[in-house]
C-alpha cells in the first residue's frame, strides 16, 4: 500500500469536502454504476481497485475526482470514520435466537444430547445479520457463546416448545412466533439469553479492535477517547493482487454485513481522466489554487446506496433519495438507466421526477449500450442466434434501438411534466454509454466480425466511455457559464481529515 505522507494527508484535507455535490442514483448491479465510476479514473490501477465494488451493494459513498497534482496518479485514497459497535447493532428481538432454538427441537427430535449442536449449526446458517457475524467469528468466541447459552434450561425450553405444539394450530411460522413470545416471558431463560448477548457484544468489539489495528498498520488512524477513529489509507495497482491489501480494500470499499455498523462518511479520492478537465467552462469546477498557481478542479459525487429493481419499496426509496439530495444540498443528479433492464427502477425514477420540490438538474445516462445494440440487432433481423444473414445492418439497428428507447424516455418526461413545482427540476441531457465488448479470440472469425461491427457503431456514435462523460461534464459547465458555482459543503463537510 502507498505510504500516507504528511504531504498526501494535507492534499486530502484541502479537497475532501470540496466541489458541488452531484448525486448518483440507480439500481445496484445492473445500471453500470461501478463502470461509470471506474471510467472516471485516470489510472488503470485505480480502475482495477474500484472494480472491487462491481456488482455489490455498497453503502453511500462520497467520491472526489480531481486533477490536483498532489494526489498521485496511480493512487486511490480512501478516508472513513470508524466507531465501535455494540450488540444492539445485531440485536433482532431474539428472532434469530428463537428460530434457531425451534429448529434445533425439530432436528434433535427429543435427543437432548444433540440439541445444542443443532442449535449452533442453525444459528450460524440462517439468512440473518447475527448469523452472518457468527459465520465470521473465531471458534474460541463460538465456544464461549455455547457455554453461556447452555445455561438456558433445556427442560424449560422443552416445556415452551410442547406448549406451543399443544395450543397452536397455526402455520409453522406462527408457531415460531408464539414460541418466541413465550421465551421472552420466561424468567428461567432470561439470564442465559442476557449472557448470550454480552458475549456477542464482546466478540463484536474484539473484531472492531482487530480491524482498527489492521488499518493502523497500513495507513493513518487518529482515535479519540471513545474509540472513534478517522483513517486515511491509500492503495495502488499492486494492492489489487496482494492478498492482505486486497482484504483491507474489500473491507473499506464495501463494508458488508456486521461491518457496516462501524463505518460512516466513506470517501474515495483519485485523479480523473485528463479529458474531463479539458472541457469548455471547466473553471466552474475550480475548488482552490495550488501552490504553483494552477487551478485545482474537483467533481464531487454522492454515490447513493443503490435500490433494487425487484420488489422495491418504491415510496420508501423515493423518500430516501430525496432526503439525501436535500441533506447534501445537491442541485445535480445523474440517473443511471440500464437499457436492458426496467422494472421498479423506472417507477422510482419517475416518482422522484414527479415529486421532488427543489432546484435540480437531471442528467440521464443510458448504460449497457453494447449489449443493448446487440439485442436490438437480433430483434431487427427477426430472430435469435440462428440468424446467419443480416437483413438489417448495424447502423440501422442503432436507429432501431434509439427509437425503442424513446418509449422509456417519454415516461421520464411525462413524470417531469407532472411535477407541480414547475421550473425547479430540469432535464438537461441524455447520454448513451457503454464500456465496449471484449474482443473475441482472433481465430473466431464470425464473432470477430460481429465485434468489429458493434465497436464501429459505438465509436462512431461516441458512446464508448469516457466520451459520454466528457459531454455530460461539458453540459454541466455550460449551465454554469458566466459564473463560478458556489461550493456547497453539504453533510460531508463534517469530516476533519486530521
Amino acid at each position: 500500500m502507498v505510504q500516507v505522507t504528511e504531504s498526501l494527508k494535507n492534499a486530502v484535507r484541502q479537497i475532501a469536502t470540496k466541489g458541488d455535490p452531484i448525486t448518483l442514483i440507480g439500481v445496484d448491479d445492473i445500471t453500470g454504476k461501478s463502470t461509470l465510476i471506474e471510467s472516471l479514473a485516470l489510472s488503470r490501477g485505480v480502475q482495477d481497485i474500484l472494480g472491487l465494488r462491481q456488482g455489490l451493494e455498497v453503502p453511500q459513498t462520497n467520491i472526489i475526482v480531481t486533477d490536483f497534482s498532489e494526489i498521485p496518479k496511480d493512487c486511490l485514497v480512501v478516508t472513513a470514520k470508524l466507531h465501535p459497535g455494540t450488540a444492539d447493532d445485531l440485536y433482532d428481538n431474539n428472532v434469530c435466537l428463537g428460530e434457531s432454538l425451534w429448529i434445533a427441537f425439530e432436528r434433535s427430535q427429543g435427543n437432548n444430547k444433540d440439541f445444542w449442536v443443532y442449535f449452533m449449526d442453525t444459528l450460524e446458517n440462517l439468512n440473518e445479520k447475527l448469523s452472518y457475524f457468527l459465520r465470521n467469528t473465531e471458534e474460541e468466541d463460538k465456544d464461549k457463546l455455547l457455554n453461556v447459552i447452555t445455561r438456558v434450561p433445556v427442560d424449560e425450553l422443552t416445556f415452551i416448545y410442547e406448549k406451543v405444539l399443544a395450543e397452536s394450530n397455526g402455520s409453522r411460522e406462527g408457531k415460531i412466533w408464539m414460541f418466541l413470545r413465550l421465551l421472552s416471558k420466561s424468567e428461567k431463560c432470561q439470564n442465559g439469553i442476557k449472557l448470550f448477548w454480552e458475549v456477542i457484544g464482546e466478540s463484536f468489539n474484539k473484531k472492531y479492535e482487530s480491524l482498527k489495528s489492521e488499518f493502523a498498520k497500513c495507513g493513518l488512524v487518529r482515535e479519540d477517547s471513545l474509540g472513534r477513529c478517522e483513517c486515511i489509507i491509500a492503495f495502488n495497482r499492486r494492492d489489487y493482487t496482494d492478498s492482505v491489501a486486497r482484504k483491507i480494500a474489500n473491507t473499506i470499499l464495501y463494508p458488508s454485513g456486521y461491518q457496516k455498523f462501524w463505518f460512516e462518511d466513506i470517501t474515495l479520492i483519485f485523479r480523473g481522466r485528463e479529458s474531463l478537465f479539458k472541457v469548455d467552462g471547466i473553471d466552474s469546477f475550480t475548488v482552490l489554487e495550488a501552490k504553483d498557481g494552477k487551478k485545482v478542479h474537483c467533481f464531487r459525487f454522492i454515490d447513493l446506496k443503490g435500490f433494487s429493481d425487484r420488489d422495491a419499496a418504491v415510496d420508501n426509496e423515493i423518500s430516501r433519495i430525496k432526503k439525501v439530495i436535500t441533506e447534501h444540498h445537491s442541485n445535480r443528479a445523474i440517473s443511471r438507466i440500464s437499457t436492458i433492464y426496467a422494472g421498479d427502477a423506472d417507477r422510482i425514477v419517475c416518482g422522484l421526477l414527479a415529486s421532488i420540490d427543489q432546484k435540480l438538474e437531471v442528467y440521464f445516462l443510458y448504460t449497457d449500450w453494447d449489449r443493448y445494440l446487440d439485442n436490438c440487432h437480433k430483434e431487427a433481423n427477426g430472430g435469435g442466434w440462428w440468424i446467419t444473414v443480416d437483413k438489417v445492418g448495424w447502423p440501422e439497428s442503432y436507429e432501431f434501438a434509439k427509437n425503442k428507447l424513446q418509449d422509456r424516455a417519454r415516461l421520464f418526461e411525462d413524470a417531469l411534466n407532472a411535477n407541480p413545482s414547475k421550473g425547479k427540476i430540469t432535464l438537461v441531457g441524455s447520454y448513451d454509454a457503454a464500456c465496449g465488448l471484449e474482443p473475441p479470440a482472433p481465430d473466431c472469425s464470425s464473432r470477430l466480425a460481429k465485434f468489429e461491427e458493434i465497436d464501429a457503431v459505438l465509436h462512431d456514435k461516441h458512446i464508448i466511455y469516457p466520451e459520454p462523460l466528457n459531454r455530460m461534464i461539458a453540459d454541466m459547465a455550460s449551465k454554469d457559464k458566466g459564473k463560478i458555482a458556489e461550493k456547497q459543503q453539504g453533510r460531508a463537510s463534517t469530516m476533519s481529515i486530521f
